[in-house]
C-alpha cells in the first residue's frame, strides 16, 4: 500500500499533530496525552469523569489539550465532541 497518498503523510512525518486519547483523565492514558503534548501535538483528552479530565487539561496545556468526556464503551454516547478544528 502506497500511504504518501493519503492526506496528512509526507514521507514519515504527520502534517497535522492532533490526537484523540481515550482514558486520558489519569493513569496511562494521561501519560500517553502528556507525552503527545510534549511531542507539539494538540490533544483531545477523552474520558468519562469530568472532574479527572479538567484537571488533567489544567496540567497540561490549555492551549494544547482539550476535555471531552464521553464513555467509549457505551456505542452512542453524549460526547461533545469537536465538529472541526
Amino acid at each position: 500500500m502506497n500511504v504518501s497518498r493519503y492526506h496528512g503523510y509526507q514521507g514519515g512525518n504527520i502534517c497535522r499533530k492532533v490526537a484523540i486519547v481515550t482514558g486520558a483523565g489519569q493513569g496511562i492514558g494521561f501519560a500517553i496525552a502528556k507525552r503527545l503534548v510534549q511531542d507539539g501535538f494538540k490533544v483531545g483528552l477523552l474520558d468519562y469523569n469530568a472532574e479527572t479530565v479538567e484537571k488533567a487539561v489544567d496540567e497540561l496545556s490549555s492551549d494544547k489539550a482539550l476535555a471531552v468526556v464521553a464513555d467509549v464503551s457505551k456505542q452512542a454516547s453524549d460526547a461533545d465532541l469537536p465538529k472541526s478544528c
